[in-house]
């Protein structure tokens, strides 16, 4: 389900999000915006919107549709502009990697000892020697002292997550 805090999060900071479209996914989406603005008028109508999703690889449901045209406040109109499906496209893409990396977070939660359920912890101590291992040149100790905030030396999946994040930008 969509976060409508998140859509219009992204949709107002598209220059920033880090899932900016390519040159060439630009054009594959003007070019498809063209098709589905058969008169030319410079906006698409929202029952042409999935179909036009779907050539740029994204397949909403119908739900997430009407969600993600009532955010855009187009519902009244029933029409998208090609700024606007360019927000849409940007803020699936997104989406998409932000889905990704949490698979990947998962993944090396369940590596170090937690489980597939998102439930178990894993040891600050292991933690701490795979980084070592590694020779990853991060200051664990602090991301540690940040995410383990009950100090039981254990991090669950959510203070996992939190760690991984602190240590971004």
């Amino acid at each position: 389900r969509l976060d409508p805090l998140e859509l219009m999060k992204s949709a107002s900071e598209s220059k920033i999000v880090q899932a900016i479209l390519t040159t060439e996914e630009v054009e594959q989406c003007r070019a498809v915006f063209q098709k589905y603005d058969r008169r030319s008028m410079e906006h698409i109508d929202m029952w042409s919107l999935r179909d036009a999703l779907q050539e740029v690889d994204y397949t909403p449901t119908e739900e997430e549709i009407f969600e993600l045209i009532s955010l855009l406040g187009a519902e009244a109109s029933g029409e998208i502009t090609y700024k606007q499906f360019i927000q849409l496209v940007e803020f699936l893409k997104a989406k998409n990697t932000r889905s990704s990396d949490d698979t990947e977070i998962l993944e090396v939660f369940v590596a170090l000892g937690g489980h597939a359920d998102k439930t178990g912890e894993i040891s600050t101590e292991k933690l701490r020697q795979t980084i070592d291992e590694f020779g990853l040149t991060i200051d664990i100790d602090r991301l540690i002292q940040e995410a383990d905030k009950d100090g039981s030396g254990y991090i669950d999946f959510s203070e996992f997550q939190e760690l991984l994040g602190a240590d971004e930008g």
